[in-house]
């Protein structure tokens, strides 16, 4: 396990911590190597921003926040003329339907729908979804989005999220106009959520009733 420790009141600088091995008690050796990015700013959210500030990382833990005077030893990553912030979170993306952006403009809502689910059975298999997926996480990376909250039909997100280390919860979609279908419908997503709960990580989830008061749903 990793042991961490506060840092001083005074300076700030986290003491050197001791770890063990999880399993021998022993002691594992030095901790790892320390990561610092400096940055013109640094926006820690719970607290006022931090002009010239550091984040300090180690094995993947932030481990320090704040000035760059008091942060501890480390090799640094200086970002310049830069804003550092946490990752931001997308409440309600179709990530599977990324590759369809502007093939559907224009169309009142019962005829964009239908042309959405025809097109997105006619064109798009699986792979195709699951790229159109990955594309779609790749721009948000690029825009500093870490976390989605997604709805998807095909299942393909989870995936996608898993592959691109994001974080992220997925709502299994169920669609269909034709109420005689309903039990079918219902049956088959209750199979396809047993097959998808086991592909959860610490960080990708499906969703559940307890997670989507996260999620924005349509009006």
């Amino acid at each position: 396990h990793r042991v961490r420790h506060d840092p001083s009141p005074a300076t700030g600088r986290h003491p050197p911590a001791n770890r063990y091995d999880p399993v021998t008690g022993s002691p594992a050796g030095p901790e790892p190597a320390l990561m610092r990015y400096h940055a013109r700013w640094v926006l820690p959210i719970t607290q006022p921003p931090i002009e010239n500030g550091t984040v300090v990382e180690s094995d993947g833990v932030i481990t320090y926040v704040g000035a760059r005077a008091d942060a501890p030893s480390g090799s640094d990553r200086d970002l310049g003329d830069a804003i550092l912030l946490p990752g931001l979170v997308n409440t309600h993306t179709h990530l599977e339907l990324t590759v369809m952006r502007g093939f559907l403009e224009n169309c009142r809502f019962t005829e964009w729908i239908d042309k959405l689910r025809q097109s997105r059975t006619e064109v798009l298999d699986a792979e195709m979804l699951l790229d159109s997926a990955r594309f779609g996480i790749v721009e948000g990376l690029e825009a500093g989005i870490t976390t989605y909250a997604d709805t998807c039909s095909s299942g393909v997100v989870m995936q996608a999220m898993r592959e691109l280390g994001v974080r992220g919860i997925m709502y299994q979609e169920v669609f269909g106009p034709d109420p005689s279908q309903s039990d079918v419908a219902m049956r088959e997503l209750e199979e396809l959520v047993e097959k998808l709960r086991l592909e959860q990580t610490e960080l990708v989830t499906l969703g559940d009733r307890k997670s989507t008061r996260l999620n924005s749903s349509h009006a």
